[in-house]
């Protein structure tokens, strides 16, 4: 049977980042002079602040394709100023993750931001799209004399922006951003129980469970001078 007892370490993630947990395991050797051995187990879940991401990347990108829905209140007849706006805002996209994107770490697969980088642009892509298609519905022919087809424009205008609304509402932000980021967090992320992990040693049976969140909170109230006490982990087996 393995026994957990609580240990004490100073932690190398700064407040705000992060929580860290540390236990000592004990198991009785099989050999008849009765000496233990002493396994150390450390689990340091480190969490990076999105906040700055939100507010300097996500926020300002999808504030460019609020502007590009902006488009729509111009008269379909006017494709030069719906195209050029757009265009605009197509570079605006590319610019603001330029800025972005050097605090960024490099990893060899998708993260969060770039899912909300690749929706935009196809949304913008699509805009300019079915703009191009109202304006060719509705043109008359050269030769002829009827006036341009204002109703006609309309409609597909209304199927574009709804088709393009749906796309940023439903898959951008609901899927990429909220689902999907809720999933990584529960499933491998920073807030999956110790219990849940890949390895052999998540499979040991835990007794007792402590943990210490060294967050924004802890921070204000203990400074950064004073490490703390994990607060205890209700049904450890399962939680911690």
């Amino acid at each position: 049977m393995w026994r957990q007892q609580p240990f004490s370490e100073p932690s190398l993630n700064p407040p705000g980042e992060g929580f860290g947990t540390a236990a000592l395991f004990q198991k009785p050797n099989p050999n008849p002079s009765g000496a233990k051995r002493v396994a150390l187990v450390f689990s340091i879940h480190l969490e990076r602040s999105p906040y700055f991401y939100v507010w300097k990347g996500i926020v300002p990108l999808y504030s460019t394709a609020v502007f590009a829905f902006v488009t729509f209140a111009l008269e379909p007849e006017g494709l030069s100023g719906r195209v050029g706006m757009i265009s605009t805002l197509f570079l605006t996209t590319y610019a603001i993750q330029h800025v972005s994107i050097d605090r960024l770490p490099r990893l060899p697969f998708g993260t969060a931001f770039d899912s909300v980088v690749q929706s935009v642009l196809f949304s913008l892509v699509g805009m300019v799209v079915g703009q191009c298609a109202a304006y060719r519905v509705a043109r008359p022919h050269p030769s002829s004399d009827e006036p341009f087809d204002t109703l006609q424009a309309e409609r597909v205008d209304y199927l574009t922006l709804g088709l393009m609304s749906a796309y940023l509402l439903a898959y951008s932000i609901g899927f990429c951003c909220l689902y999907r980021v809720y999933r990584i967090r529960t499933k491998s992320g920073a807030m999956r129980p110790w219990c849940s992990g890949p390895d052999i040693r998540n499979r040991w049976p835990v007794i007792e469970g402590y943990r210490l969140w060294l967050d924004d909170t802890f921070a204000q109230k203990h400074g950064k001078s004073f490490l703390g006490q994990g607060a205890a982990v209700a049904h450890p087996e399962v939680n911690f």
